[in-house]
């Protein structure tokens, strides 16, 4: 038997039809990526995250006086 039949046959013993086994993986990253955010630790001073844009043309002393007001 080849593993793709494998999982036909295996998907309706758990009550799950293929065309939902798409959205159950989508529904299992997310929730690990949500637990995974909790062990990140958390740092002692705000930090901005960036995973784009490298520069605004905002010079860093007044991204860092913004930052503290906002905590304030």
């Amino acid at each position: 038997m080849s593993p793709k039949n494998r999982d036909r046959t295996f998907l309706p013993k758990l009550g799950i039809a293929p065309q939902q086994m798409g959205t159950l993986v989508i529904v299992a990253f997310l929730t690990v990526i949500t637990f995974l955010s909790f062990l990140k630790p958390k740092p002692a001073q705000p930090t901005i995250d960036s995973y784009g844009q490298q520069s605004c043309g905002v010079e860093q002393q007044q991204i860092q006086s913004l930052m503290e007001w906002l905590e304030s």
